[in-house]
C-alpha cells in the first residue's frame, strides 16, 4: 500500500498507524457481523475486506454489544424486554463506533495529498 500511496519512509510511518486505526474501526462499525447467524456462524466479526479476527486484539465494545444481543436473541428463554436492551445497547455502541470512524477518517484526511486522498476513497478507507 505505501507504493500504491506513492509515500515516503517518512509520510509512511505517520500515515500507516491512520490507515490501520481506520481499517479496525470499520470493522468495529460494520455491522456486518450478523451475517454469520445466518450462515451457521458463532460470535461474528471475523475477516472483512482488511483482514481482522485477530485474537490478540481486545474485543471492541460494538463487538460485545453484538455477541450479548445474538445470544439474548438466539435464547429461546429469552424475554421482549431482554432482546430490546440488547438491541439498545447495541446500536448504542454502532453508534458510537462510527463516530470514532469517522473522526479517524478525518484525521486520516488531513494527513494525506489529494492523489493519497483518492487512492484511498478507491480502496474503501475514505469517502
Amino acid at each position: 500500500m505505501k507504493e500504491l500511496m506513492v509515500s515516503t519512509d517518512d509520510e509512511w510511518k505517520v500515515i500507516q498507524p491512520n490507515i490501520e486505526a481506520v481499517q479496525k474501526l470499520q470493522q468495529d462499525s460494520s455491522g456486518m457481523r450478523g451475517m454469520s447467524l445466518l450462515f451457521g456462524g458463532r460470535g461474528g466479526g471475523g475477516g472483512g475486506p482488511f483482514g481482522g479476527g485477530n485474537s490478540d486484539q481486545p474485543e471492541s465494545a460494538s463487538k460485545k454489544a453484538f455477541n450479548e444481543l445474538q445470544k439474548t436473541a438466539t435464547n429461546k428463554d429469552s424475554t421482549a424486554d431482554e432482546v430490546k436492551a440488547k438491541l439498545t445497547a447495541y446500536r448504542t455502541a454502532l453508534t458510537e463506533a462510527k463516530a470514532t470512524l469517522a473522526k479517524a477518517q478525518g484525521e486520516l484526511r488531513e494527513l494525506v495529498s489529494a492523489k493519497q486522498e483518492a487512492i484511498l476513497v478507491m480502496l474503501g478507507l475514505l469517502e
